[in-house]
């Protein structure tokens, strides 16, 4: 059994840093799954298609030519998923800075921890009992949250280390 446990509090403003990087590396974990489902849309492969056809067709290209269309719509493709992404964790980040709430889990425990082996039990710090980790014990920050004042909860966004982690501590 490893001293760790995973603290859910409020937001400081020293946590900003590390959650707009995990709000990033969230959308980052959808880039391969983006550019498959895009990639493999039926209107992508018949673009492809008809505009081999037009070019080997009308301009004369060669067939190896044509063959490296399909190539070049795959990299402008992931090209527009990457950009697209980087988009959205940027407003992602500023809608943070806007909250009226937020809140982190904030993992405390050794520095090298291996999340495969070990459970930490999950606990909620209220406002009474807010604390600072001592200065001995590591703490990083593995999954933001906020409330803005436009709506609901936004998506939480999990170190990929950690996503797997269920138990709270009194279950």
């Amino acid at each position: 059994m490893c001293d760790c446990e995973i603290v859910v509090r409020r937001a400081r403003s020293a946590d900003e840093g590390a959650r707009s990087e995990l709000v990033r590396l969230g959308f980052a974990t959808h880039r391969k799954d983006a550019f498959l489902l895009f990639f493999f849309q039926e209107l992508t492969l018949q673009i492809c298609v008809l505009a081999g056809a037009v070019l080997f067709i009308f301009c004369g290209v060669s067939v190896a030519g044509c063959a490296m269309l399909l190539p070049a719509t795959a990299a402008g493709v992931a090209l527009a998923v990457h950009v697209a992404h980087l988009a959205a964790a940027d407003k992602q980040v500023q809608n943070m800075r806007k909250e009226m709430m937020g809140f982190v889990a904030e993992l405390r425990g050794p520095l090298f921890i291996n999340p495969e082996k070990v459970s930490p039990p999950i606990v909620v710090e209220t406002e009474l009992e807010q604390t600072k980790p001592s200065k001995s014990v590591h703490s990083q920050v593995v999954s933001p949250r906020h409330r803005s004042r436009a709506g609901g909860g936004r998506e939480d966004a999990i170190c990929p280390r950690w996503t797997g982690i269920t138990r709270v501590r009194g279950e």
